[in-house]
């Protein structure tokens, strides 16, 4: 009888679970937050949530669950709710391949693969190990460096990581920055950027993750600021890190996917890098990932609460008080021919930061830039959904591995006025 009941609860959690994934709270409500949680870890682990719920029916029937009607109604519930992982959720996730094919494509022209240099890592699909494992932090072939102190602002020592091939000699290599998320106010760089940086490290690459202060003691822009004086930590520091620095690319997520855009779209702004003005703070590509895009428009969304959480927490002024620093925290507002080429990812089922906001965005930058502009809305996808390899993120990063060393073959070649050769470009 035990059995049967804990298989009815179990079922029914799964079931939340499901329903959460479906059909998630939106901000601004409370509840919204344990709702993504909960939408989040289904989407991104379905398939292990279909072996583990698979082993777990079986175990409760060899103990007899069925023997009480309890029990069946559990297994009915279970059985409906794997039916509804496959049709719909594992459904969505099948999509991602095709939509982000299609979003380079379009940018990158209909024949970008044959810039696309021979290696040993694959340019499409999922390696068996990241699924197995995706909570895994180290990568084979890979070495990280942590804790370098990129520089001291107010009594605080800023640090960063360095995610570098075990093999990194030879020529200079192009170079990561990976921008962690947290609402400006929390976070760690430690848990976040690890697919994205451990993918492009094994390509040769050296990946840089960076630890900027954080709000409510500071202030906007202080965030962007302390990025922008990584990327020119590591131009500084290209010889000692053998990095090319003719090509720093930087990416982001939520909060960083907002500060990628901001640094990417302002290079070389004296108001944002106080004390360091001459240094160059340019990057050759951008990939925020479910960043935020028009502060304006988000308080059109998500209400007043956001407006008055954003003015006391990061802003620490009003729109009418301060509406140039509102205007600066805007990438809408930032856009110019000269902006470098730009991956824009947001999921369409992301209910922290609104995805046609990374639409509109990227629709601006498309009208006015010179370069390529891609955006990919992956179908069913929730915020921070590349936090760990799942399989939608493990195709998603090797979808920027391909935009990456495409728009870095371009450059190299522009620059030496020769064929695009993306096996010497790196």
């Amino acid at each position: 009888m035990i059995a049967g009941w804990i298989l009815l609860a179990g079922s029914l959690v799964g079931l939340w679970f499901t329903k959460q994934s479906l059909r998630p709270v939106r901000l601004p409500k409370v509840r919204a937050i344990g709702s993504f949680f909960a939408g989040w870890l289904m989407d991104e682990l379905v398939f292990h949530h279909l072996v583990w719920q698979t082993v777990a029916v079986a175990v409760l029937i060899w103990f007899g669950a069925l023997e009480h009607w309890a029990g069946w109604v559990g297994l009915g519930l279970a059985v409906l709710q794997w039916l509804v992982l496959d049709v719909v959720i594992i459904r969505f996730i099948r999509q991602a391949p095709e939509v982000l094919e299609e979003s380079l494509t379009d940018a990158l022209g209909a024949d970008y693969r044959r810039e696309l240099p021979d290696g040993e890592l694959a340019w499409d699909g999922v390696a068996g190990h990241q699924m197995l494992m995706p909570f895994r932090q180290g990568w084979k072939g890979v070495h990280l460096e942590r804790d370098r102190v990129y520089s001291r602002v107010a009594a605080q020592d800023l640090k960063l990581d360095v995610f570098r091939p075990d093999d990194w000699d030879g020529p200079p290599r192009p170079a990561l920055i990976y921008v962690h998320g947290g609402a400006w106010v929390i976070g760690y760089r430690e848990h976040q950027g690890l697919p994205l940086l451990n993918e492009m490290a094994a390509r040769g690459w050296v990946g840089i993750r960076p630890q900027y202060r954080l709000s409510p003691f500071h202030t906007f822009p202080a965030h962007v600021i302390d990025i922008k004086r990584s990327i020119a930590w590591v131009r500084e520091h290209a010889d000692e890190l053998n990095v090319d620095p003719s090509f720093i690319a930087i990416a982001g997520g939520s909060a960083g996917g907002h500060l990628t855009a901001v640094a990417a779209l302002t290079p070389n702004r004296p108001d944002l890098q106080p004390g360091f003005e001459d240094a160059d703070t340019s990057v050759q590509a951008a990939i925020p990932i479910y960043g935020v895009y028009d502060f304006r428009r988000l308080v059109e969304y998500q209400g007043d609460e956001v407006l008055e959480w954003l003015e006391r927490w990061l802003m620490h002024a009003s729109m009418d008080e301060d509406p140039d620093l509102w205007d600066t925290a805007s990438p809408v507002t930032l856009v110019h021919p000269d902006a470098p080429p730009f991956f824009v990812l947001h999921g369409a089922g992301d209910t922290l930061t609104p995805p046609d906001m990374a639409g509109r965005f990227a629709s601006l930058l498309r009208d006015v830039s010179h370069q390529p502009v891609a955006r990919a809305e992956l179908p069913g996808a929730q915020h921070a959904f590349d936090i760990f390899p799942s399989w939608r993120s493990a195709v998603t990063v090797r979808a920027i591995a391909r935009f990456l060393t495409v728009v870095r073959a371009r450059q190299a070649a522009a620059a030496s006025d020769e064929p695009v050769d993306a096996r010497a470009a790196g």
